[in-house]
């Protein structure tokens, strides 16, 4: 079985709607409806009722039955996934949303590497709640996320908050302050940034409405900022883009802020995970309107 596709089922069930489930996963509906079916398809056997029009989901029976399969499968999969890291446990895994993989942790990594951790680093780029289920499982030292998911075995520490700015192409001659009422709706890149944003943008921004196109991958957001083009995104995200002929304008009524969080299993923190955060603080305390609350545990 495809993991992809045991995400998916286990996602469908905590969340009792496939729309919700797919919007925490950061994947279509349909694509999210391919994988269910998929993972149906090999199995043998329908796990939920499908009624046209219907919101709330109900398990079959097999579903019902299956749900411990799915979790102790996730399971056995990231034990098998840990073997090479018990066999060598000098490794720190770290365990990361793309904007920050992309972005942030370039600078901190080097920064890392000159301290002379005997911890070399392994990086997964993953979803949030893939972050999480990485730490509980033992496949992942540390996962740095957006927002903040708790787990019975883990410990949360909240990593830093960083202001919503609107950044366009060099050509559009935004102020240095907008309004985003001012903003040309078709001209937009949208980016699924985190939960809280997405809500705001839906009920307080109804005016943009039809997107220039939805970016999945930060690497196609930046690409596509053109000419009077623009993307709303995370201060820490939009100071750290490669391209620098493009505007970045604070919003007079901003969205929410990006809160980012730490996760680790519950215990005293390894030399090197100290390390880590530590150049991990550094980083941030050097980008504009973000504020880093990782000291307190580097001390």
């Amino acid at each position: 079985m495809d993991q992809d596709e045991l995400i998916a089922f286990l996602m469908i069930v905590n969340c009792n709607n496939i729309s919700l489930a797919a919007e925490k996963l950061y994947i279509s509906q349909p694509a999210l409806s391919n994988r269910l079916r998929s993972l149906e398809e090999k199995l043998g056997y329908p796990l939920i009722h499908r009624k046209k029009g219907g919101h709330n989901l109900m398990l079959t029976d097999e579903g019902k039955a299956f749900i411990p399969i799915a979790r102790k499968s996730q399971l056995l999969w990231a034990n098998a996934q840990r073997i090479p890291e018990q066999i060598n446990q000098n490794i720190l895994r770290i365990a990361s949303v793309s904007s920050i993989t992309t972005y942030i942790l370039p600078n901190v990594i080097r920064a890392y590497l000159k301290t002379g951790a005997n911890a070399s680093l392994r990086v997964l780029t993953c979803h949030s709640e893939e972050g999480c289920k990485s730490v509980e499982a033992g496949t992942a030292d540390l996962a740095i996320i957006s927002p903040d998911i708790y787990g019975n075995t883990l410990e949360t520490l909240p990593a830093y908050k960083t202001k919503m700015v609107c950044v366009s192409g060099i050509k559009s001659n935004l102020p240095k302050v907008i309004d985003i009422s001012t903003l040309i709706p078709e001209k937009e890149i949208q980016v699924p940034w985190f939960p809280d944003y997405d809500n705001w943008r839906r009920n307080t921004v109804p005016l943009v409405s039809k997107p220039y196109i939805f970016a999945g991958s930060m690497e196609l957001m930046e690409n596509l900022i053109d000419d009077d083009y623009w993307c709303l995104m995370p201060s820490a995200i939009a100071y750290h883009l490669r391209r620098k002929d493009v505007t970045i304008s604070k919003i007079s009524v901003p969205p929410p802020d990006q809160h980012v969080f730490c996760l680790k299993r519950q215990g005293p923190m390894s030399d090197s995970m100290c390390s880590f955060l530590g150049c991990f603080h550094q980083e941030l305390a050097t980008i504009k309107d973000t504020t880093s609350y990782l000291k307190a545990y580097i001390n």
